[in-house]
């Protein structure tokens, strides 16, 4: 592109040496009218002079228009790039946002268990994860104690007797556990991450007390909670107790 200028110039200079030449010889020759028809030559070189400029500015726009396409392919991988690495940004807020809410909320669940505390009707006061093994024994207890007891009924007595303790206790486990079930960063693949810190927090007794809780009118909310997150892996459903894991759905239990 850059010797057109000199090629042009070339080219003019080269043209008016041609029509020098044809003034020249034409002032020689004594009839002129037969010489005229030697200027066909000259028109035909002239036509084919500007043939080849109309194919060269086809070619010039072809390589215009390629350069154009390549610049806009260039611009359009940068904006796809950018709105890569926003939509990078997005989801990293968004799982922070969402860690530093689940991460206050199982602090709350956790300290609201340290802070939990019942009277039996012996009279005891019993505090903390404690309270879960206080209510099993008992229901323990009364189903050897009571010929054909069923430990739904027993455990929606003791439930009752106790609902003014352990009510804020299942309202906060089953809002944590919709938390995680409905927010945006539960949908990828590390939503049992956050399920299996909570079940780290769950004793023995507390995931037996919750396989009868999630089959009382009461826990209908906490059930399919339970199943589809595996909270009950730790649950010691021995006795009269066995007959209650076929209620769930497979996969309650899981050891994953």
């Amino acid at each position: 592109m850059k010797s057109f200028p000199f090629a042009l110039l070339l080219l003019f200079s080269a043209i008016l040496a041609i029509l020098g030449l044809n003034w020249w010889y034409a002032e020689l020759q004594p009839e002129r009218g037969t010489f005229g028809d030697m200027f066909g030559a000259a028109n035909a070189l002239f036509s084919g002079l500007a043939f080849a400029g109309v194919a060269y500015a086809i070619l010039l726009q072809r390589a215009e228009v390629a350069i154009s396409r390549e610049e806009l392919e260039r611009s359009r991988a940068i904006q796809m790039e950018q709105e890569r690495l926003t939509q990078i940004q997005q989801d990293g807020l968004n799982r922070q946002m969402f860690e530093n809410t689940f991460f206050k909320l199982l602090d709350l669940f956790v300290h609201l268990v340290e802070d939990l505390d019942i009277r039996t009707q012996e009279g005891r006061v019993i505090k903390g994860a404690d309270v879960f093994e206080e209510i099993m024994r008992e229901l323990t207890a009364r189903l050897e104690d009571e010929d054909g007891a069923e430990p739904m009924a027993l455990y929606a007595e003791i439930a009752a007797r106790y609902k003014p303790d352990l009510g804020h206790y299942f309202r906060t486990l089953v809002n944590m556990l919709r938390f995680v079930d409905s927010a945006a960063i539960a949908q990828s693949a590390d939503v049992r991450l956050y399920t299996n810190l909570i079940r780290a927090q769950i004793t023995d007794p507390e995931a037996t007390m919750l396989v009868l809780h999630g089959l009382n009118e009461r826990g209908a909310s906490l059930k399919p909670l339970l199943e589809d997150y595996a909270l009950l892996k730790n649950a010691d459903l021995d006795g009269a107790l066995e007959g209650l894991k076929g209620m769930y759905r497979e996969g309650a239990f899981d050891q994953a």
